[in-house]
């Protein structure tokens, strides 16, 4: 074949090359190979064996549209988006396959370059696809284009999907699906993990920008890159047996950039496969560093336009994230580590208007053309079109404006013209270009002129000198020793440019030098025979950055730039207000606004049609503004992002989004958040009525981000009015903040991992790690890391905490809690026992026992704690002068006991709640003061604690042998009561006391009994339990016939427990007989019950009370379960032993009312009323799994009652496994009108699965991408 020409080859492989020094090689790890096959074919490897017989292809298949879209409706799916920016409208039709695009036939060369191959697809079609495959590390990276080499009248736009399809050969694969998530692939099913577009041929696209497999043998991943959004899909295809990444684009000779095609890139790489998914995310961060680069050392919480000044104790609630408005003061923020970010909203343009306006489009048009006003010259240059040809607005009735919004293309290339002198970029960049102007980032001290400062250059150390173009910076210069002014002169510095900028370097009038600059950061050195008493620096045709000037012979004041006054009212960065709200994921058919598009055009999934997607050029907007901030040390924050696109993790340095909490916070979407921010923060702000979002929900608001690592804001239930931090409720909400901010500050800043690593022995629980960097297959051992646990279940749960050789090596570590301030485990070599209350998060903080370590954790506490004083101080709580007093003390370490004393002795005054938090640091900093001690000392002391205390319990404490003959106290504090016991040959022993309620914690302290000894000094909290405990417990039982309740009794005492198990049954029930067993010492036993209904009622179902009572001679606890026989007429899916799986939830959906026994759902609220999947045209289905053989012959579907009428599908399947474990359909339903319900009959049965399963585009005729049922009933 020829050499393939334009300018995307060399890009693709200059690309790969960079991206090779970011691939991950891991150790034992099986990494993907390219070899040459037969017929030009590539043969994909892993571990030296063919991943399967067929090879790579491309396939190109063509679309044709046969139907237009409905107005929205307004429906339970859309009512569940309460607090949504985005609306998405109903389709009625998809588009249909012009031909077989995987039987068509193909003309294919190959070509190889070293280790590169190029190959040319030519299909029958006229199209031809040219890819670049590249070895980039262990992965694989595919670049190139499709093309319409023969556009012809009739095709000048061409709607195809570009699918690369990988083959897989291996008998048992598993789809990963999320971080939790991981599913078995049966037979010819696809597995994707979809949100609906209104876009592409499926109207669904992927909500990860990656998808992975593993079998036995085998583990393989593709993806796309964030920097290259396209209308994608990864999935995997079972009736090819394939792993696909595919596109959706428009062939088209309308955009200018790329006319009649399209470039893609794909990815395909392993993964470590004992870590799936987390594996995954791993190797794909790993092979996109651009999209995944860290600006921020530090996060914090995110303000909505309030004047943080105006709130009281600001500092209590971290805030780091300013989005403001001009008329807003900022002063506040920039004194406390607070960015300033101006507010901007490029996606849409209001228009007020009054009630008589016509709500037509046209008239909406007419009324611009008469307006000569920015705003009218934003809209008529950048507003966005339907296919009609009109603007495409919508009528709107919201606390900030009344009238018409259209979405705009924030695309700086649209022509600025004498009738629309601004565009939607000019617009919505303009207010942070004049606040940039007015107000510096920073003055030079000791410069004078129009130079800044400015932090974050690339190529720079710190902070460098801004030069715009024609600017220039001067500097009075003194004389070194007994130089004179007529000798000569060495400068040196280093400078860059943005594009093609001169720096000129003046000493004198007749000594002057002028040096051309590169983008790059470079040294530079210029030598003057003389020179004079001032050195000037002048910017030429570009805007210039210098940095690391020194003279020899002479004094510069400043000349690394490191110092400057900060302008109070200085900006320090973009915040971008709906990135993927409102109307973002609609069409753009604009002819105008196509031909300018940076990225391949699109094509309507309803009409095939091309055109854009709005959300595209929001990104266009980001790309550019980004550049701009960038040069400047600036950052870009967005809202509303990964709300379903992925792409917008690329740009965005602050993510976040305005929700609602509840229902919509999901661990699937919790989990793609986490999953897709990676290091960066994300934030959230809460747009509810928070008079009804108090007590417990606030509290577990807080917890369950602590544990993911998102930062808990609050705005206002309607995004406008009595915003939150102008109430009284943060002071109702202040002891959370206080507990929780600084420790997540702590967490965030050591960065997220997906690969774990810790292990619990309680699978219900989430554990997250941060810190310590990614695994590459050797022990990470890091100096330090974090570990949050969360508890999301109803009851509170023991575990076992396993930190493993792969996370510590050889190491071994102190666990402290940071939440409760006590330490968890002064040795992590054996597994770590702890509880969890319901719905609670604890955060772990891991030091090694080494030195250098140690001294940092402790220097890190000290600074915490002057941090907290210098809060309170300027609160007025704490005296200046006893501030000062704290800091002389703190930099003499070598009595750190007189610091303590001072610390426990000074601050009576301070309130309670400040009074808990400065506690809490002081604890910390005694625990690395004592371990500090025992790290130089080279002795280990190792306290033998119980897990937990029981009350009147005698307890005892051992300590090693090192210590045991040292003079130790143990000083224990419940309620408020203090009491000291002395060591006895290692041990000491205490009663807990009798009247100790449960759940209130006692502390704990081991110390020198000589206060002037810092060491050994330990400290915890044990909580306080009964004896006995019942964990695992079903909330309710429904039986049929028989049921084995499963359930944990754990044993509190700190010595075997025996004892008998009672149970009090109801009539109909057989009453099971006593059981003997022993517990041993805090240890949870699994206890297996038997009941079997021996009396069935006929009719109606029989709700009683099943009393578990277990009894002792030492403890004794009773257990009542609500327990329902069901009746013979009964759905036998209704039984605990079945459980319900779902493709996907429709946002506030949960498959709970699937088997909740109730039909008539008129009056009930939409998330208790029925369960809808995810809309899109991909396969939806409910599956129900028996935990043992179960006859059936009778089916019914209950669908959906909402807005008047039944969502009632068109087909669906109800299906069994075979044999061999693959879906086959039992009966197929089919249903032209809606209906209340659909009744299947056939044969007895018997099975221990059932599915009912939608293909793609069999929804209810007005939504075909959605499965939406009530109730399903078995019989």
């Amino acid at each position: 074949m020829q050499a393939m020409s334009g300018k995307w080859w060399k890009t693709a492989i200059n690309a790969a090359v960079a991206a090779m020094l970011f691939t991950p090689q891991l150790d034992g790890h099986a990494a993907l190979r390219l070899r040459p096959a037969e017929r030009g074919e590539l043969r994909l490897e892993q571990n030296g064996t063919p991943v399967a017989d067929e090879q790579p292809r491309f396939v190109v298949q063509e679309w044709q549209g046969v139907a237009t879209k409905s107005a929205t409706s307004k429906n339970a799916a859309s009512k569940a988006r309460v607090g949504s920016i985005v609306d998405m409208p109903d389709i009625k039709a998809q588009l249909r396959p012009l031909g077989d695009g995987w039987s068509a036939p193909y003309e294919l060369a190959t070509q190889r370059e070293g280790d590169r191959y190029v190959q040319r697809w030519r299909f029958a079609n006229g199209i031809t696809v040219s890819a670049l495959w590249e070895q980039v590390g262990d992965a694989i990276r595919v670049t190139g284009e499709v093309m319409n080499e023969t556009p012809s009248a009739g095709r000048e736009e061409i709607p195809i999907s570009l699918i690369l399809a990988i083959p897989v050969d291996e008998a048992s694969l598993e789809w990963l699906a999320d971080l939790r998530r991981t599913d078995s692939i049966r037979g010819n099913e696809e597995k994707i993990s979809a949100v609906p577009t209104t876009a592409g041929s499926r109207a669904a696209m992927s909500r990860y920008p990656f998808a992975a497999v593993r079998g036995k043998t085998k583990c393989l991943a593709v993806g796309l890159p964030l920097d290259s959004p396209r209308i994608h899909r990864v999935r995997w295809d079972g009736k090819h047996g394939c792993l696909i990444a595919e596109i959706d684009v428009a062939l088209s000779s309308v955009p200018e950039k790329f006319p009649n095609r399209a470039s893609f890139t794909f990815w395909l790489f392993d993964f470590p496969r004992e870590f799936g998914f987390r594996g995954a995310a791993q190797t794909y961060y790993a092979l996109n560093p651009t999209s995944y680069a860290k600006r921020l050392p530090e996060q914090g919480q995110w303000m909505p336009f309030t004047q943080i000044d105006k709130v009281t104790r600001a500092q209590d609630f971290c805030f780091k994230f300013h989005e403001y408005h001009p008329d807003i003061s900022v002063a506040w923020d920039w004194k406390h580590g607070v960015l300033p970010l101006v507010y901007c909203e490029p996606p849409v343009q209001y228009i007020n208007l009054d009630d008589s306006f016509p709500k037509q489009a046209s008239a909406l048009e007419d009324y611009l053309a008469t307006l000569d006003t920015k705003q009218a010259s934003q809209v008529r240059s950048s507003g966005t079109f339907t296919a009609d040809g009109h603007l495409r607005a919508t009528w709107v009735d919201t606390p900030w404006a009344k009238g018409a919004r259209v979405p705009t293309n924030g695309d700086p290339e649209i022509p600025r013209t004498d009738k629309n002198p601004v565009n939607s970029f000019d617009q919505n960049w303009a207010p942070y270009q004049e606040l940039y102007r007015r107000h510096s980032d920073d003055s030079p001290l000791a410069w004078q002129g129009g130079g800044r400062v400015v932090d974050g250059v690339i190529g720079a150390v710190g902070r460098a000198l801004y030069l715009p173009q024609g600017q220039e910076a001067k500097q009075e210069l003194q004389r070194l020793g007994s130089q004179e002014q007529g000798n000569g002169i060495t400068i040196s510095f280093r400078a860059k440019t943005r594009a093609k900028g001169k720096l000129v370097v003046r000493v004198a009038d007749d000594a002057t030098q002028e040096f051309t600059l590169t983008p790059t950061m470079a040294e530079y050195r210029a030598q003057f025979p003389r020179w004079g008493p001032a050195l000037t620096l002048s910017a030429r045709e570009d805007e210039v950055w210098v940095d690391g000037l020194r003279m020899e012979g002479a004094r510069v004041e400043n000349g690394e730039f490191e110092r400057g006054e900060r302008d109070s009212e200085a900006v320090a960065g973009l915040y971008m207000d709906s990135f993927e709200g409102w109307d973002s994921h609609e069409l753009n058919f604009r002819q105008d606004h196509l031909r300018l598009s940076d990225y391949p055009l699109t094509f309507d999934a309803l009409t095939g049609r091309t055109a854009q997607v709005i959300m595209f050029h929001n990104y266009e907007f980001a790309a550019e503004a980004v550049r701009r901030l960038r040069a400047r040390g600036h950052i870009l924050m967005a809202n509303t992002v990964l709300y379903q696109w992925p792409w917008s993790a690329h740009f965005v340095d602050v993510l976040g989004i305005e929700m609602p909490w509840g229902q919509w916070a999901t661990s699937e979407r919790l989990d793609y958040l986490r999953t897709m921010a990676y290091h960066k923060p994300y934030c959230f702000l809460l747009n509810v009525r928070f008079e009804t979002f108090r007590g417990e929900k606030v509290a577990e608001y807080f917890a369950r981000c602590f544990a993911y690592g998102f930062w808990p804001g609050f705005f206002s239930h309607d995004a406008a009015n009595a915003p939150y931090w102008e109430s009284g409720y943060y002071e109702e909400d202040r002891p959370l903040f206080v507990k929780y901010m600084r420790p997540q500050q702590r967490v965030t800043a050591a960065g997220w991992e997906p690969v774990t690593l810790a292990t619990v022995n309680t699978p219900q629980l989430i554990v997250e790690r941060w810190g310590g960097g990614p695994y590459l297959g050797k022990p990470l051992s890091p100096r330090t890391f974090y570990l949050t646990i969360h508890n999301p279940t109803n009851t509170t749960r023991t575990l076992t905490l396993q930190i493993p050789s792969t996370l510590r090596g050889d190491q071994d570590y102190v666990a402290f809690d940071l939440l409760e301030g006590k330490v968890a485990s002064m040795s992590v070599a054996e597994p770590l026992a702890m509880s969890l209350g319901a719905h609670e998060s604890a955060g772990l903080y891991f030091v090694a026992r080494e030195r250098a370590a140690v001294e940092n954790a402790y220097r890190h506490a000290t600074n915490e704690i002057l941090s907290q004083l210098a809060k309170y101080t300027s609160y007025g709580l704490v005296p200046e002068p006893t501030m000062h007093q704290a800091e002389e003390m703190a930099s003499s370490p070598s009595q750190p006991s007189r610091l303590a004393d001072f610390l426990s002795q000074s601050f009576p005054n301070l309130p309670p709640l400040y009074q808990l938090e400065l506690q809490r640091a002081i604890r910390e900093w005694r625990v690395w003061s004592g371990v500090y001690g025992e790290v130089t000392s080279q002795k280990r002391f190792r306290p033998t604690l119980p897990p937990a205390v029981v009350p009147n319990e005698l307890v005892c404490v051992r300590v090693n042998e090192e210590y045991a003959a040292a003079h130790l106290a143990l000083v224990y504090i419940a309620q408020k009561q203090q009491r000291e016991v002395t060591f006895q040959n290692g041990a000491a022993s205490f009663r807990v006391p009798a009247n100790l309620p449960v759940g209130q914690p006692i502390a704990i302290v081991i110390r020198n009994a000589d206060p002037r000894q810092p060491t050994p000094y330990y400290e915890t909290t044990l909580p306080v339990l009964p004896a006995l405990t019942v964990g695992g417990m079903n909330r309710e039982l429904l039986i049929r016939d028989e049921y084995e309740l499963t359930f944990d009794l754990t044993n509190n005492l700190s010595e075997p427990l025996r004892g008998q198990l009672l149970v009090e049954v109801p009539d109909g029930i057989a009453k099971p007989a006593p059981q003997e067993i022993e517990l041993a010492p805090w240890r949870p036993t699994q206890v297996q019950l038997p009941l079997r209904v021996v009396r069935q009622p006929d009719e109606a179902d029989v709700t009683s009370v099943l009393k578990i009572r277990w009894q002792s001679s030492r403890a004794s606890t009773l257990v009542e379960i609500p327990l329902t026989i069901l009746a013979r007429k009964s759905s036998i899916l209704r039984s605990s032993h079945v459980r319900v799986r779902v493709d996907s939830c429709y946002l506030g959906y949960s498959p709970d009312p699937l088997t909740d026994g109730v039909v008539d759902t008129r009056g009930v609220e939409w998330q208790n009323a029925a369960w809808a999947s995810d809309e899109g045209l991909v396969p939806h289905w409910v599956e129900f799994n028996f935990d043992k053989p179960t006859p059936v012959s009778e089916i019914v579907l209950y669908w959906a009652f909402d807005d008047g009428k039944y969502w009632t599908s068109r087909k669906v399947h109800v299906q069994v496994p075979d044999a061999n474990g693959t879906w086959k359909s039992l009966a197929t339903v089919k249903n032209e009108q809606p209906t209340a319900k659909s009744v299947v009959t056939f044969g007895p049965v018997t099975i221990t699965k059932l599915r009912v399963y939608q293909e793609p585009g069999d929804g209810p005729a007005a939504r075909k991408g959605i499965l939406w049922l009530a109730e399903v009933e078995a019989r």
